[in-house]
């Protein structure tokens, strides 16, 4: 039978013969996934441990950098609130400006150029 060919080399026809080229594409993407999915899990358990390293890291220096200075800052604003207070005790005690100034009070005399100049917009020009 010349016209026949044998089974093995039949092609599948209908769906079977269109899926039949995915199937091998199927297998060797969850071959090429699981290798993938290996390598990455190794990659992320490598990231998490050197992740909770930096982490730690970060935690540490804030505590022994940031945290100093967050208090000193609090306790210069309540130093200085403490100060303008004794001016203005002093100041109905009928002390002058030059008088507190040479007492060492930081706060009586404000400075010429500040933050209020440039906030309501006014120029010195």
């Amino acid at each position: 039978m010349p016209g026949k060919t044998p089974a093995k080399a039949r092609k599948p026809k209908g769906i079977v013969g269109l899926l039949a080229p995915l199937e091998k594409v199927l297998r060797k993407s969850m071959s090429g996934a699981s290798k993938i999915s290996k390598h990455g899990a190794g990659i992320g358990h490598w990231l998490s441990m050197n992740a909770a390293r930096w982490a730690w890291i970060g935690a540490c220096s804030t505590m022994l950098v940031l945290v100093p200075i967050l208090f000193e800052v609090q306790r210069e604003q309540q130093c200085l609130t403490m100060e303008r207070l004794m001016v203005e005790d002093l100041k109905k005690q009928g002390y002058t400006d030059q008088d507190l100034a040479h007492m060492g009070y930081s706060t009586v005399i404000a400075p010429a150029v500040g933050l209020n100049d440039m906030a309501s917009g006014s120029s010195n020009q």
